[in-house]
């Protein structure tokens, strides 16, 4: 009698597997300032546009896209590794120990999606 209370949930499985492969595409322009005596750089405006196919939540893409840029920007500019000339040992092992981007640190950014929906894939999106 107990085993028949016992509640039956629903279950489903399911599996596609696409005919090709989806990759998003996209285009940035950075417009930047280098003094060339000191060799700063200024970062004025980024440019953005990208195409990942179908959009489901456009400010979380916003974001995704924007967080990604950023992240280059601090590689590229302002994260360095450095070590120890005598042990080796690593003394940019944290975020403590580097910068990473502020908001002083990144440009105004210019971002717009032209999506063309993936025929590869059900939902149209890429990537």
């Amino acid at each position: 009698m107990a085993e028949a209370k016992k509640r039956q949930g629903l279950t489903t499985r399911a599996h596609y597997t696409p005919p090709a492969a989806t990759f998003p595409n996209g285009c940035h322009i950075a417009e930047v300032e280098v003094d060339p005596e000191t060799g700063a750089v200024a970062l004025i405006t980024h440019t953005i546009v990208d195409d990942v196919g179908v959009v489901l939540n456009p400010l979380l893409l916003r974001g995704q896209i924007i967080g990604g840029a950023v992240q280059g920007i601090g590689q590229a500019l302002l994260e360095e590794v450095v070590y120890d000339a005598e042990s080796g040992q690593l003394l940019t092992g944290s975020l403590v120990d580097y910068a990473v981007p502020r908001a002083e640190d990144v440009p105004r950014f210019r971002f717009e999606t032209h999506p063309v929906p993936c025929r590869h894939q059900p939902l149209g999106m890429e990537g």
